[in-house]
């Protein structure tokens, strides 16, 4: 299983949704446009909603192979499966 912690901050993405995106095309040595649309797992405009004022709170949703669970604004968990 594959773990890596994503601070989404320290991404050139402008938002959380984003930041999902350019880390799960990371693991997984993809370019980011190739990657399958985030609206066909959560919505990403209520995503960012959720965390834009650095507010409290965990959502966790499937996403490319793998487990995202965001936390607050700041970090995410990507993890999957595969060996």
């Amino acid at each position: 299983m594959t773990v890596r912690q994503l601070e989404l901050t320290d991404t050139d993405a402008s938002t959380p949704s984003e930041a999902i995106v350019l880390g799960v095309a990371g693991l997984k040595e993809l370019d980011p446009t190739t990657m399958p649309p985030l609206y066909e797992r959560i919505d990403p405009e209520a995503l960012d909603s959720l965390f834009h004022d650095r507010s409290p709170g965990t959502v966790t949703f499937e996403y490319a192979g793998y487990e995202v669970t965001v936390r607050g604004c700041e970090r995410a968990t990507l993890r999957s499966a595969s060996t």
